[in-house]
């Protein structure tokens, strides 16, 4: 599953741009699977988008044991309001 970040971050470059409309007063957001292998420190995904994905990664590993546990949480937390 992806996020739906509003940014793209090109590392050739190193330059931002946006990828959806942007309104003052937005949080900015960009997908780490796009520019990290790994994370120094994953983490909760909080970019209120249907299509997140809920723990960020780098492109190259698995959720850790926080996120297994976030995730299962949110999982069952979510089903029970359903």
């Amino acid at each position: 599953m992806r996020c739906d970040p509003n940014l793209a971050i090109d590392t050739g470059t190193m330059e931002a741009r946006a990828v959806q409309e942007i309104e003052p007063g937005d949080y900015l957001s960009i997908d780490y699977t796009a520019t990290e292998d790994v994370l120094g420190c994953q983490f909760a995904c909080h970019c209120g988008s249907p299509r997140y994905r809920g723990w960020m990664t780098g492109r190259r590993e698995q959720p850790n044991e926080e996120g297994r546990a976030w995730l299962v949480n949110k999982a069952m937390t979510h089903s029970s309001n359903d």
